[in-house]
């Protein structure tokens, strides 16, 4: 038998449009401020950082846009726009992943945990963007499959943001407590309070983030010592 599809309510365009401007206003204004502390202090940015902030510029902004398409019932243009992610999120991948061994400073080097899990991080939006657009005509999976890519890829902006406001927690455990499991039990409770039900796709993103916790984080560790040293 052939489960019937749950309509989507009016309230789901504010839940995603408010996700789609917070990441738009604290990615641009984070990494334009530490942007420019490093061409003020180094003279320029490395290419590579260039280009990684030209896909995750075009990986939020598409992000936005499409929510607001759907908002304003332009579905074609959503359909035609959609396919374009695709190259859009693998070069925020591919260019992430070289930037965590390549961009980082002297004085900047990054700790091997925090090497470790950004990794992690980077794996996890491109596995939660693939499981968006593999479910692209099931529409509640689709979106919250999507956001939870957003939620994976954003921590560095936000952090910057913080960094610029001078509100930046001096604790980990707030990080992870603000930058993940705040947004992501907001996907729950908005599932109850506006469907009385939770979807699957939320179900399954949540297990997906509580393994990247300890299993990811091997694999985060495993891909870091396999391929650190080839950029030293």
């Amino acid at each position: 038998m052939k489960l019937k599809s749950i309509p989507t309510k009016k309230s789901d365009h504010y839940f995603f449009l408010f996700y789609a401007f917070y990441f738009l206003i604290t990615q641009f204004i984070g990494f334009s401020y530490t942007a420019s502390v490093r061409i003020e202090n180094e003279g320029g940015l490395p290419l590579i950082a260039v280009i990684h902030g030209v896909f995750g510029g075009l990986w939020y902004a598409l992000f936005g846009v499409q929510c607001l398409l759907i908002t304003g019932k332009k579905v074609k243009w959503h359909m035609i726009l959609g396919p374009s992610g695709i190259p859009i999120v693998i070069g925020v991948f591919l260019t992430g992943i070289y930037a965590v061994f390549r961009v980082n400073t002297p004085e900047e080097e990054i700790p091997f945990e925090i090497m470790s899990s950004e990794i992690v991080l980077f794996i996890m939006g491109l596995i939660y963007a693939t499981l968006g657009f593999v479910n692209r005509k099931k529409a509640h999976a689709h979106k919250r499959y999507f956001l939870m890519s957003m939620i994976m890829l954003s921590p560095a902006g936000i952090a910057r943001f913080w960094e610029l406001t001078g509100i930046a927690p001096s604790e980990v455990i707030y990080f992870v407590l603000f930058l993940f499991i705040i947004p992501i039990l907001s996907i729950l409770a908005y599932d109850l309070l506006a469907y009385r039900r939770v979807f699957k796709a939320t179900v399954v993103s949540l297990i997906a983030y509580a393994l990247s916790l300890y299993p990811g984080s091997l694999l985060g560790q495993w891909v870091v010592d396999y391929i650190r040293p080839l950029f030293l």
